[in-house]
C-alpha cells in the first residue's frame, strides 16, 4: 500500500527512518565523543520510507512475544511520580519484576535500566539542540526516531558471563523484554511502532551500529528497508496499557528473538493533544 486511498481506518502511513549500509562495507558507528581522526562522527546514512502501520486496538491478544516479538497487557501501576528517581526505582522497579516473573515465568529478573521520554513542545527553545534534558532533576530524552534494536546477539551474548555465577556462564534461556508505558495521559503524539518478528529477514534486514562513548560501546541493529516489515501500534495508548517487547531471546528454535522499533509522527492525531511522556523499563529474564 502507498497511497492514503490504500488505508483502511485502522492504519496509518508514516514515515519510518531506516538505515542503509555503508557503502564501504564497513560496520554502522557513531561517536558520541569528538572522532579521533581521520574518523567522521558517523558514517549512518538515513533511508526515510512511507509505510503502513496498523492500530491494534481490540485485537491486542493476537500479539505475542513468542510469536511476534512484543505484546500488550493491562497492567495499572500504583506508581504516579515518575520524575522521582527513588520512587522509580524502589516502587516501580519491583512492580515490574513481579509483573515479569509472572508473566514470562522466568526466575530471576534483573533491571538493567530505564529511560523516560517526552515529546518537545513547540515552545520549547528552538537554539537547544541537545535532545536530552533534566525534569526535576531525572533524565529525559525525546523520543527515538530511527528504526532500531537496543543490542545485537553478540553484544547481549556477553551477559552469560556477566550474570553467571562464580566465574561460570549461564546455561539457560535468557531475555531482555523492555516494558514501555504511557505517562500522565494516553500517547496521542509520537507513539512507539513495533516490526513483527515474523516480517523480519536477519541475514538482511539487521545492521550492526556501535555508539561509542568515552568509556564505553553500545552495539545495537538499525534497520535496513524491506517491504515486507509489518508494522503495528496500540493507537491512543493509556498509562495503564504496557507494552512488551523483545530486544534479545537466546532462544534459536523458531520464537521471535527481536524486535525492530521506533517512534513515528502519527499526522492525524490531534494537534492539541498532550505531549507523548512515557517511560521504559529494561530488563532481563533469566530461565535459571
Amino acid at each position: 500500500m502507498t497511497s492514503n486511498e490504500s488505508l483502511s481506518p485502522d492504519d496509518v502511513q508514516a514515515t519510518l527512518i531506516y538505515t542503509l549500509p555503508p557503502p564501504t562495507g564497513e560496520s554502522l558507528y557513531s561517536y558520541l565523543i569528538c572522532p579521533p581522526p581521520p574518523m567522521h562522527q558517523t558514517n549512518v546514512v538515513l533511508d526515510p520510507r512511507s509505510v503502513i502501520i496498523s492500530n491494534v486496538r481490540d485485537r491486542e491478544d493476537e500479539f505475542s512475544l513468542d510469536t511476534c516479538g512484543f505484546e500488550f497487557l493491562k497492567y495499572p501501576s500504583t506508581v504516579k511520580e515518575f520524575f522521582d528517581e527513588e520512587v522509580i526505582r524502589t516502587r516501580y522497579y519491583p512492580e515490574i519484576e513481579e509483573l515479569l516473573k509472572t508473566h514470562t515465568g522466568g526466575k530471576r529478573i534483573i533491571i538493567t535500566n530505564h529511560v523516560i521520554r517526552r515529546s518537545r513542545d513547540d515552545d520549547d527553545d528552538d537554539d537547544d539542540d541537545d535532545d536530552d534534558a533534566k525534569v526535576d532533576n531525572v533524565h529525559v530524552q525525546v523520543p527515538f526516531h530511527l528504526v532500531h534494536v537496543d543490542r545485537t546477539f553478540e553484544d547481549f551474548a556477553l551477559t552469560r558471563k556477566y550474570y553467571g555465577h562464580g566465574g561460570q556462564c549461564l546455561e539457560g534461556r535468557i531475555r531482555l523484554i523492555n516494558v514501555w508505558r504511557p505517562i500522565g495521559s494516553a500517547v496521542y503524539h509520537e507513539p512507539l511502532a513495533l516490526a513483527d518478528w515474523r516480517s523480519v529477514c536477519v541475514d538482511d534486514d539487521l545492521l550492526p551500529h556501535r555508539f561509542i562513548y568515552s568509556c564505553q560501546e553500545a552495539n545495537t541493529f538499525a534497520g535496513r528497508y524491506n517491504g515486507n516489515h509489518r508494522w503495528y501500534y496500540l493507537k491512543e495508548q493509556t498509562p495503564s496499557e504496557i507494552t512488551l517487547f523483545k530486544c534479545f531471546d537466546s532462544r534459536t528454535d523458531g520464537c521471535a528473538r527481536l524486535t525492530l522499533h521506533s517512534a513515528f509522527h502519527d499526522t492525524g492525531c490531534p494537534p492539541d493533544a498532550p505531549q507523548r511522556q512515557s517511560i521504559e523499563i529494561r530488563a532481563i529474564v533469566l530461565d535459571e
